[in-house]
């Protein structure tokens, strides 16, 4: 063995290269050896900018280690002071291990991130999808229930049942219907000339029947059906006055306002010539003759509201004859 102290010095360092070691690679390795207290270090330092690139041992070039209070962010290395890159990934390489990331963001290897399965879709916005279609239904078919619950449609509703209670002639289910309709809308005319028809027991076959009966019954001084349809009468007129000119009605007949008011004043006409014959059957020429001006008077009006009202135009020309004639 040669007893030259050099060959010593020779054989004490890392045979990871045949130079002489530099004395800074001595200090390097007895600070690795207390990564703990480094780490803590390095956790609490703010991220200093990236380096220019670096050449490694095989002539390759690679990006420059990031330092980050005072460690090496790929190889955990304690570095000086004033150093802005690790020496030792510049002369090894990076290290195989990368010690855990120090701004706390974790990627995959490029092998495992390409062996991934492919992403699908999560079962939450699949759940969500379909929530949100039914609430969507929900809403398409909501809508129609809160249109059909509105205190007007419900209204109309039972217009129509007391129109179907009174073509079965009975007239006080027909009631009943027209005067919850009027609660619900105390606008609907229709309800309230309907109400006073069925006093009139119109809708029934024997109508005719009907009226000679309320004749009779004017000539002996019981008029209090008739009473009770004029009131609805002229209950119609109001809503037909207070109700926009351009308002449309569901009746078939009876479409606009101005129409409701003519149908009003011909049902008036209609009562009136009821007591105007009752009071010619019992000998009552003069009360006979103030009804048969009454007669006069609302066919008259009806015409106004509705020229093409067909019921007015004949009341009207039935009573003309016995009418004296206008001064």
């Amino acid at each position: 063995m040669n007893d030259n102290p050099d060959d010593i010095l020779d054989i004490s360092f890392d045979d990871e290269a045949s130079e002489p070691t530099p004395a800074e690679d001595v200090l390097q390795i007895e600070l690795d050896a207390a990564p703990p207290l480094v780490s803590t270090v390095a956790v609490a330092s703010p991220k200093p900018p990236a380096s220019p690139a670096s050449q490694l041992p095989d002539g390759s070039k690679t990006d420059s280690p990031m330092v980050a209070g005072g460690v090496c962010t790929r190889c955990g290395y304690a570095l000086r002071p004033l150093e802005e890159q690790c020496p030792r990934c510049a002369r090894l390489g990076p290290a195989s291990a990368s010690p855990p990331s120090v701004t706390g963001t974790e990627s995959l290897p490029p092998a495992e991130e390409a062996s991934l399965p492919p992403v699908q879709p999560r079962r939450g916005c699949v759940v969500m999808g379909a929530v949100g279609a039914v609430l969507l239904l929900a809403i398409a078919v909501g809508i129609p229930i809160a249109i059909w619950m509105q205190p007007s449609q419900q209204a109309k509703r039972e217009y129509r049942l007391g129109l179907q209670d009174q073509l079965h002639s009975d007239f006080e289910g027909a009631r009943r219907h027209y005067q919850k309709a009027l609660s619900l809308d105390p606008d609907m005319g229709l309800a309230a000339f309907s109400m006073g028809t069925t006093y009139l027991e119109i809708g029934d076959p024997g109508l005719m029947d009907s009226i000679q009966d309320l004749t009779k019954r004017a000539a002996e001084g019981e008029t209090a059906v008739l009473d009770s349809a004029d009131e609805w009468f002229r209950k119609t007129l109001e809503i037909g006055q207070r109700l926009s000119p351009d308002k449309r009605l569901t009746d078939q007949r009876i479409r606009t306002p101005a129409q409701l008011r003519a149908f009003a004043h011909a049902s008036l006409a209609l009562t009136a010539l009821i007591r105007a014959s009752g009071a010619m059957q019992a000998d009552q020429l003069d009360a006979a003759m103030a009804w048969f001006g009454v007669v006069s008077r609302e066919a008259q009006l009806a015409l106004l509201d509705d020229p093409t009202n067909s019921a007015a135009d004949k009341i009207l020309r039935s009573v003309q004859p016995i009418l004296p004639p206008a001064s």
